[in-house]
């Protein structure tokens, strides 16, 4: 190898190493780890059909792989929850 290649490869392992701990650091210091509930929208409908809330969520990722319309419908019923307080 020549020592361009060679910098340019010890540039990279660096950088590399660098970037790997900034995640680790800014994963460590948030409160996303412990984050149970987003909006709270399978929780409310739960309590609304009496099913799991398990199952409501479970329905919804597959609404969104499949359909894609599990974001607007979640969105939608967010809406609905904020609104019949």
């Amino acid at each position: 190898m020549t020592k361009d290649t060679q910098l340019f490869f010890r540039l990279i392992q660096t950088n590399l190493k660098r970037f790997n701990q900034n995640v680790l650091y800014f994963y460590e210091n948030t409160t996303f780890k412990n984050l149970t509930m987003i909006l709270g929208v399978s929780e409310w409908l739960s309590g609304k059909l009496g099913w799991n809330v398990s199952t409501i969520r479970i329905a919804f990722v597959v609404s969104v792989l499949i359909f894609g319309a599990g974001i607007g419908l979640y969105l939608i019923l967010w809406l609905v929850k904020m609104f019949s307080k």
